[in-house]
């Protein structure tokens, strides 16, 4: 372990593949090699590249290749994420208590305080505090707001020239919305929570309305206070659209949820109720990011503490 950044804590990280330096057309990606490089983005408004092959003896470190500068945003980052469309210099997308949502090459990185980014929105008037790309060579992004929208955009025309138009938006579907998902199984789909006790799933093209609210995976009504992100959950590759899952913690709830995402028309707003539940070790407190590979996930609980775990579905 090692102190990364100036602030208190730190946003989000993600780790890069190996660049492939060769002359050939094979991916870097599809390497059996570990990731050689780490991007993390804290409070402090930076954001660092980071090689895990250069560790420093003394304080077990690894080295730091570049920090950028106020360039980027003039407050702290709340959120990041990475689209890999290009192996040698990937896009990165974060969002920021300036309100802004920025969009920067790797290379524009990897210059410290003088890179810039290549698109920068204003959108928002409050803190951004969950971006996503769609990926798959897309160039939409998603972004959630303390302003309680919930924006999609895209990059190559918006907030170019002081013109904050969106692709979409979805006002008021939460309290201060935290987190949203695209869904890999559809392109139109994305997911959305925020301080309160629904999840809900929109189809972009359809506008406000719901595909479906899903709930009971908090046990009060109350204002949620911690902050959870559900994640689609598909534990076979060839299931269909209608047997994928979500999987989410709760403000209280102790437990990780299960809920059944199912095809919807968008005629009307499916309620959907937990599917399945499991209490989380005791003393675990509850669950807040998840991720997953296959049928194991990984869930970080209170106190900081990671569970590996394979949900069991049954038919």
């Amino acid at each position: 372990s090692w102190k990364a950044h100036g602030g208190r804590w730190v946003a989000d990280v993600q780790f890069l593949p190996t660049p492939n330096h060769s002359n050939n057309n094979s991916s870097s990606l599809g390497s059996k090699s570990p990731p050689s490089r780490l991007l993390t983005a804290a409070n402090d408004g930076c954001v660092c590249l980071w090689d895990l092959t250069a560790v420093s003896v003394q304080t077990g470190a690894p080295k730091m290749l570049c920090k950028t500068g106020k360039e980027l945003h003039r407050s702290g980052i709340f959120a990041m994420d990475v689209c890999l469309n290009s192996m040698e210099n990937p896009y990165v997308c974060t969002g920021s208590k300036d309100k802004t949502v920025a969009v920067t090459q790797l290379d524009s990185i990897a210059r410290g305080p003088s890179g810039r980014p290549i698109w920068v929105s204003d959108y928002h008037c409050s803190k951004v505090g969950a971006v996503a790309f769609q990926g798959n060579g897309s160039t939409l992004l998603a972004s959630a707001s303390d302003d309680g929208t919930v924006a999609i955009h895209d990059y190559r025309v918006d907030g170019q020239n002081g013109k904050n138009k969106v692709v979409a938006e979805i006002s008021d579907a939460h309290n201060r919305p935290h987190s949203v998902v695209w869904n890999p199984l559809s392109e139109h789909e994305i997911m959305t929570a925020g301080h309160d006790n629904k999840i809900f799933t929109f189809d972009i093209r359809q506008g406000k309305h719901p595909l479906a609210s899903f709930h009971g995976h908090v046990p009060s009504n109350s204002r949620c206070k911690k902050i959870h992100h559900p994640i689609f959950f598909n534990p076979c590759s060839n299931m269909a659209n209608s047997e994928q899952f979500i999987l989410t913690g709760g403000d209280g709830s102790r437990s990780l949820s299960m809920f059944r995402n199912k095809d919807s028309d968008g005629s009307k707003e499916q309620l959907i109720s937990v599917y399945s539940r499991g209490k989380l070790p005791a003393d675990c407190g509850d669950a807040g990011s998840l991720a997953t590979q296959g049928r194991r996930v990984a869930a970080v609980v209170d106190g900081g503490e990671i569970l590996l775990l394979t949900p069991q579905i049954k038919h």
